[in-house]
C-alpha cells in the first residue's frame, strides 16, 4: 500500500487523504499482532504520510492549506483507531485474566482452575509431563487445604490482618505446589492443588506444607487441615470434568476427616 501511494507522488495533495488506509492496516495488526508489531507499523505509517506531506508542500505550494488539513485528519486516523483498538484489546484481556484469578492471592479461582485442567496437554490426565511418560505410579492427584479457626483469626485482629494470613498461605502453597501443579483459591479460606505426583511425594508435600505454613511469620498462629485424594486411573477423555470433581470431593472429604481428628494434619482419603 505505502508504495502505490509513494508511486503516485506526482499529485500528493490528492494521494496524502489516501494514506488513511494504513490505519485499517493498524486496526487490523492490533487485533491481531502484539503492541511492538504495532509500534512499528506506526512509525512507518507516519513515515509514508510525512512523505506525502512534504511533497505537497514543495509541489504545490497554492494548496498548502488542503495539505495541512489533509495531515492533520490523516494523522488522527492513522493514531486514534489503532491506538483505541490496542487498549480495548488488552483492556478485554485484562478483565479475561481477572475472571480467573483470586484478586487477594493470585492463584487461580474455581473457575480457573477447572479451565486449565481441561486446557492442559494432557499431562494431568494421562500422566505425562514435559512430552515424557512417567511411570505408572504418578496419578493425578487433588489436594484440599483449609486454614484452621480462621473465622477467630479475623474476629479477632480484623480482616486486615485475616487478608494477610489468605496471601501468606497462597505463597506457601505455591511454593510447595510449583507449576505445572494447578493451585486454587476456591473461596475463603480454602484452597486447592491439583498435579501429577507418586503416592507417596504427593503425601509428603502435604506434611511439607503444613511445616511450613506453621512457621509463617505473622502474628497470629496459623495452621492447616489437609485433605489428599488420588485418582486410580486415567479419566475418560469424555467425562473429564466429573472425573476431577468427584477427585476433588474425595479431597474434600479427607480435609473435614483431618478437622475432625483435630486440624493441623495431612489425612489421606
Amino acid at each position: 500500500m505505502a508504495a502505490v501511494l509513494l508511486a503516485l507522488v506526482e499529485d500528493p495533495v490528492k494521494v496524502l487523504p489516501c494514506s488513511a488506509l494504513l490505519g485499517v492496516v493498524g486496526s487490523y495488526i492490533a487485533a491481531f499482532h502484539g503492541p511492538k508489531a504495532l509500534l512499528i507499523h506506526q512509525v512507518w505509517a507516519f513515515a509514508v504520510s510525512l512523505r506525502l506531506y512534504l511533497a505537497a508542500l514543495f509541489t504545490a505550494p497554492e494548496d498548502t492549506a488542503h495539505a495541512n488539513a489533509y495531515f492533520v485528519v490523516v494523522l488522527l486516523v492513522l493514531f486514534a483507531a489503532p491506538v483505541l483498538t490496542q487498549t480495548l484489546i488488552l483492556l478485554l484481556r485484562r478483565d479475561a485474566t481477572n475472571a480467573f484469578y483470586d484478586s487477594l492471592t493470585g492463584l487461580r479461582n474455581r473457575r480457573g482452575l477447572f479451565t486449565a485442567i481441561e486446557s492442559s496437554t494432557g499431562g494431568l490426565y494421562f500422566g505425562i509431563e514435559d512430552g515424557v511418560v512417567v511411570t505408572e505410579s504418578a496419578i493425578l492427584t487433588a489436594v484440599m487445604i483449609d486454614l484452621d479457626d480462621f473465622k477467630e483469626i479475623n474476629d479477632r485482629h480484623g480482616h486486615g490482618h485475616g487478608d494477610e494470613v489468605i496471601r501468606l498461605t497462597a505463597e506457601r502453597i505455591a511454593s510447595v505446589f510449583p507449576a505445572p501443579a494447578v493451585t486454587a483459591r476456591l473461596g475463603g479460606e480454602e484452597f486447592a492443588a491439583v498435579f501429577v505426583m507418586t503416592r507417596g511425594a504427593s503425601v509428603s508435600a502435604a506434611e511439607r506444607l503444613c511445616e511450613v505454613v506453621r512457621q509463617a511469620s505473622v502474628r497470629t498462629p496459623i495452621s492447616v487441615s489437609v485433605g489428599v485424594a488420588h485418582l486410580g486411573r486415567s479419566p475418560d477423555p469424555n467425562n473429564r470434568q466429573s472425573a476431577v470433581n468427584a477427585l476433588l470431593a474425595r479431597a474434600d472429604a479427607a480435609m473435614y476427616e483431618a478437622k475432625r481428628r483435630g486440624k493441623n494434619q495431612v489425612v489421606v482419603y
